[in-house]
């Protein structure tokens, strides 16, 4: 199973997830884990930066209607902050994420990197504590996840 893998980049604040889903059934997992996660932070509003570099191609030939009934139940969750996209360049991912966000009304956006995407973050949210060394967190966590 390539399950994604999730942890708190900035704690109860920012998810940090990097996208490894094979299948449908493994998005469903890392969205049910996104909504678990949300559910048990007491703060008002949970960011979202999914890194995109691993992600499989076999996703690519899932029914988008699949994807997206799982990815919006997500979207739609009250504590939903931002969710921001980065590194992969997948068209299909960035048009479904397009469509759900616009559709869900929510605040989406796609980085070359995720230490962009963690900067705009802090330029737009002035509740958050100061970041970590974002590129150190990535990898010691794909490390500790290999």
């Amino acid at each position: 199973m390539a399950e994604t893998l999730m942890g708190w980049l900035i704690p109860n604040r920012v998810i940090y997830a990097l996208a490894r889903a094979h299948s449908i059934e493994e998005n469903r997992l890392a969205v049910n884990r996104a909504i678990q996660l949300m559910d048990e932070s007491s703060a008002p509003a949970i960011h979202h930066i999914i890194d995109q570099s691993q992600f499989s191609p076999k996703m690519a030939n899932a029914d988008p209607a699949d994807v997206s009934t799982d990815l919006r139940r997500m979207l739609q969750h009250p504590k939903v902050g931002w969710v921001l996209t980065c590194y992969g360049d997948n068209l299909f991912v960035k048009y479904v994420n397009w469509v759900l966000a616009h559709e869900n009304q929510v605040k989406s956006r796609h980085f070359e990197t995720a230490n962009v995407a963690a900067s705009f973050l802090v330029g737009v949210d002035d509740s958050l504590p100061p970041l970590p060394d974002v590129d150190a967190f990535i990898k010691d966590f794909r490390e500790r996840h290999r």
